[in-house]
């Protein structure tokens, strides 16, 4: 693959490198991949990751989260002149097949700028999707398990395991400030539509835990705070359909959190952001 050059940006927050089930996966076969870079990014400041010969490593002054690392990385791979980032969180367990999948997809691609794999927690396919931008992401149809029927739809999936060109993310500014941590990836899908870009689905299925799948149990008060922000801003910009779908999709979500147990801060926040859209 000498024609093709993957980086992959494997980020850590709060985790020691060598506990990392994408780090532990991948160690597993690294020896056949040896046309693959690494780049360790470290968001956790008190935890800093030594050096290492096998990867490299950015040790962050303050937790850039997602948009930080991704454009250091972006900005290392085109110093190095290398065509694709992959982006990897912490917690995806990295397989084999999906590396070779890369690999068949590097050999073949013409008009994509993006490739992605199934994710799944357990049983439930997360990611990717597919909406219809007039209504938004939020009612979006059943999980996209291929390429096909993609036509006026954006297909958005998470970020880890997504393949990026280059030279496309540089092309639109890299990676938005704007959405530091949640909704980035929806930003950068999205802007793969408007840009009337193609997104491959891989035929190849990754386990992934999906941290904000029950807001009770994961989500602190900060960290929902955060999320409603990325939420509003960007379900603001795909217009006003969009917005007043989403003051519904709030008052559903009101209306859930106000029979949950402990959920009384969350509904507030709900309430405040409600009045606000």
């Amino acid at each position: 693959m000498n024609q093709h050059k993957v980086l992959i940006v494997l980020v850590l927050y709060k985790i020691n490198l060598e506990h990392s089930i994408a780090y532990q996966s991948l160690c597993q076969f690294w020896s056949e991949f040896a046309d693959y870079q690494l780049l360790i990014y470290n968001n956790t400041i008190e935890n800093p990751v030594a050096e290492n010969e096998k990867y490299m490593v950015i040790n962050a002054k303050s937790n850039e989260m997602l948009a930080g690392a991704y454009n250091a990385a972006l900005e290392v791979a085109a110093i190095k002149n290398i065509e694709w980032l992959l982006l990897l969180d912490q917690d995806t367990q990295i397989t084999i097949d999906f590396l070779f999948k890369i690999r068949e997809f590097l050999f073949s691609n013409q008009d994509y700028v993006a490739a992605v794999p199934l994710l799944q927690q357990e049983s439930q396919t997360l990611s990717p999707i597919r909406y219809n931008p007039t209504w938004g992401a939020l009612w979006h149809k059943p999980a996209l398990l291929d390429s096909k029927n993609t036509a006026h739809s954006c297909v958005s999936a998470f970020n880890s395991a997504t393949l990026l060109q280059v030279s496309f993310m540089k092309n639109i500014g890299g990676f938005s400030n704007k959405y530091p941590l949640d909704y980035l990836d929806y930003w950068y899908f999205y802007e793969i539509f408007k840009h009337k870009k193609k997104v491959y689905v891989l035929d190849t299925t990754l386990q992934h835990t999906l941290s904000l799948i029950d807001f009770s149990e994961s989500m602190t008060l900060e960290r929902y705070k955060n999320f409603l922000q990325a939420e509003r801003a960007f379900n603001n910009e795909q217009g006003i359909m969009v917005r007043i779908l989403y003051k519904i999709r709030l008052m559903m979500r009101l209306s859930k959190q106000l029979y949950s147990i402990g959920m009384r801060k969350h509904t507030k926040l709900t309430l405040n952001y409600l009045l606000r859209v």
